[in-house]
């Protein structure tokens, strides 16, 4: 069959899978399969295989992806989590501050529509602050997620760099001008500038400094144990994975989380046997797999019709459109890279714009999980939080091309 009529039954049966809320791993294995089986027949497979297994890559992104699912879990499950929440609206006693910083500190810990874990605080500021509904649901969604833009430990983050063969730490250094403008942007859009205070702050009581030391220090050993080693372990030892400072790092916050919570070696296995880590891990590898057969298949017509079109508007459209329509970054992100790969080069610059516009995609998006819990949270619909989030999706998005012109 013609490889674009093959691409094209591939995408509709890859929709279906969707709407009818399949598993991203399973949309990806029988996506990629139907696709390579119509353009290219059984023949394609083998060399489809042992480009996923013997990839180091995919072993990076499969391992990464697997470790950083079990920390985040073991945050939900010792309830560190609500702790640092607590003590973090405790420490910055300001209402418009803790608005901002807890959703953002509450995002390193990416749990799908965990946007909730922090609505109760940004409502109760919101509320003191004369926040409409609909602009604290903006607020909550908002800066729950600039923290992705730079945040090394994004599963989605790390899947961009290993897919497309970046350091992760090039893609979060050029990306921090563009985390700093969506923190002026929201400022500017989510507050208005004559705030109505009414009663009493709803500030949260005495600080522990003890227990917030001890929920951040986690993470924070982690993400400097990964950038501080980088430079020693990275691709240097014969094994099959290569960014062992990301799997070091990651490991050992975890062994530390587990010992400092006094977490038990049964609650421990059950979080490492549980669905969401086997999961992710299933995502990591079959999207490699997804990028394995669009390399295995001849794509000249449609390479042909879109090398016609702008680079940049490639690199925002296609990845925006498949976020926007599935509500799931990750999506995006993988399909994307397999089709650009080979109409574009993925350097960093060309990666970053990848990420940062199947993110804004995805973060306008209707089925977008964080955002439908929280105007549900906050009693408001998804079209009134649209008109604080679609101004904001475009003006950064505008200004990433203005920065990205002059880099």
């Amino acid at each position: 069959m013609n490889p674009c009529i093959s691409l094209l039954v591939g995408m509709l049966v890859l929709v279906v899978l969707l709407i009818r809320k399949a598993p991203l791993w399973l949309i990806f294995i029988i996506t990629g399969t139907l696709i390579a089986i119509l353009a290219g027949g059984l023949q394609v497979f083998p060399g489809v295989m042992e480009r996923v297994i013997y990839s180091t890559a995919t072993w990076d992104l499969v391992t990464i992806m697997f470790l950083i699912a079990v920390f985040v879990m073991l945050y939900r499950e010792t309830g560190f989590v609500d702790q640092l929440s607590k003590e973090l609206a405790a420490l910055l006693q300001k209402p418009c501050i803790v608005s901002m910083l807890v959703p953002a500190v509450l995002g390193l810990l990416p749990v799908p529509g965990g946007a909730l874990m922090s609505a109760p605080v940004v409502d109760k500021m919101g509320e003191y602050i004369g926040l409409s509904r609909a602009r604290r649901a903006f607020v909550n969604v908002w800066f729950r997620h600039v923290i992705f833009i730079v945040y090394p430990l994004s599963t989605v983050l790390v899947m961009t760099a290993v897919m497309t063969g970046n350091s992760i730490w090039d893609i979060v250094l050029i990306q921090i001008p563009v985390a700093l403008a969506m923190i002026v942007v929201g400022y500017f859009i989510g507050f208005p500038r004559k705030k109505q205070y009414s009663g009493s702050a709803p500030i949260a009581g005495k600080r522990d400094n003890k227990a917030l030391a001890k929920t951040m220090l986690p993470i924070l050993v982690t993400i400097t144990i990964a950038v501080s080693t980088s430079w020693i372990l990275d691709y240097r030892l014969p094994i099959p994975v290569g960014r062992l400072s990301m799997i070091v790092g990651v490991l050992t916050g975890i062994i530390l989380l587990a010992s400092t919570a006094r977490l038990s070696l049964n609650r421990f296995t059950k979080v490492l046997i549980s669905r969401e880590p086997i999961e992710l891990a299933l995502i990591g590898f079959t999207a490699m797999y997804m990028r394995s057969v669009f390399e295995s298949i001849d794509l000249s017509c449609v390479t042909t019709y879109l090398t016609t079109a702008n680079t940049w508007v490639l690199l925002v459209s296609v990845p925006m459109f498949f976020s926007l329509a599935v509500g799931i970054v990750s999506s995006g992100v993988a399909l994307s890279i397999s089709i650009l790969g080979a109409i574009v080069e993925l350097n960093v610059k060309n990666a970053s714009l990848i990420y940062l516009s199947a993110f804004m995609g995805y973060l306008g998006s209707p089925l977008h999980l964080c955002y439908v819990y929280t105007v549900k949270y906050m009693k408001t619909t998804l079209i009134e939080g649209y008109k604080y989030l679609v101004p904001a999706i475009a003006l950064t998005m505008l200004i990433t091309l203005l920065l990205y012109s002059i880099l």
